[in-house]
């Protein structure tokens, strides 16, 4: 229902967007604000950045799946998401 794009040619350097499908949650939205700020994907799930349904990891035969998805970061990523918003509003401001 949403995703991060990070255009990687030379027209448009350093652009990025979110895209929501009209459907998207709340949730939605904060997991892919997420990948803006630069948190990737966690392959054990259990938090915010638990890998979508459509992603490979799921359709593996062997090997574990991740935990099901949980409304919160883990403390980690709660303090890589902080430092990122510090960078960002710091850039923004020397502007």
């Amino acid at each position: 229902m949403g995703v991060h794009w990070r255009y990687r040619g030379k027209k448009y350097p350093g652009r990025r967007w979110v895209f929501l499908t009209k459907r998207a949650r709340p949730l939605t939205l904060a997991h892919e604000l997420a990948h803006y700020l630069g948190l990737p994907h966690d392959p054990a799930g259990g938090n915010m950045m638990t890998p979508g349904p459509s992603d490979p990891i799921w359709r593996k035969k062997d090997g574990k799946k991740p935990k099901r998805f949980a409304a919160q970061f883990s403390k980690a990523q709660g303090r890589r998401l902080r430092a990122a918003v510090v960078r960002h509003l710091r850039r923004k401001a020397s502007k």
